[in-house]
């Protein structure tokens, strides 16, 4: 883990065991697999602040691609946090789990994220097993889905510059070449220049 760098993945807890382990996971994983995403692990206690989480997010969470939050207490913990966060993410696209901090569902917790439910039950049954075993699946589980995220948004991002470009040759041809046509010379541009690298 570095945590100076900026993270793909953000582990967020008010627990010094759950960071040290998942820190450790992390650590272990990165020797196994050096290109593996980043992961930036934080203590909840340094962001009790309304302006410490408002920084924490302009630094470090707009970047990622993941941001699990462990909460014992529920979202009564760090509610501003907790809210902002979740405008954060869909801003930025993360995925989203703040999972509770103990073995009790939180229902609440769950409306707030915005993973599909085996992956959050997922993520939590690691957490709240502990271990190192566990942990190392954790942080193996939080890589996948960051470069999932990253994946896809690859893909929107390549879309939009795609449509962006037709619509340029629609304007710049004074409508002569309409958007679906662009569309297809611009694809076909780079088929040409992907066969012949």
């Amino acid at each position: 883990m570095c945590s100076s760098d900026l993270g793909a993945v953000v582990f967020l807890s008010a627990a010094d065991t759950d960071l040290a382990l998942i820190t450790a996971a992390q650590e272990a994983r990165l020797a196994d697999t050096p290109d593996a995403p980043s992961l930036r692990a934080a203590n909840l206690m340094q962001l009790q602040h309304p302006m410490s989480v408002d920084l924490y997010l302009e630094r470090v969470v707009r970047h990622a691609r993941v941001v699990v939050v462990r909460l014992l207490g529920g979202k009564a913990y760090w509610s501003y946090g907790v809210e902002q966060l979740v405008v954060a993410c869909q801003a930025s696209g993360a995925a989203l789990a703040l999972l509770p901090g103990d073995d009790r569902p939180d229902a609440e917790l769950r409306g707030w994220s915005n993973l599909d439910a085996a992956t959050y039950d997922g993520l939590w049954a690691l957490l709240g097993q502990g271990g190192a075993v566990n942990a190392r699946a954790f942080v193996d589980a939080l890589g996948a889905l960051a470069a999932s995220v990253m994946a896809v948004g690859s893909i929107a991002y390549a879309v939009l510059q795609t449509v962006g470009s037709a619509y340029i040759l629609f304007v710049m041809s004074g409508g002569a070449i309409p958007v679906w046509l662009g569309v297809v010379l611009v694809l076909a541009c780079i088929a040409v220049y992907l066969c012949a690298s």
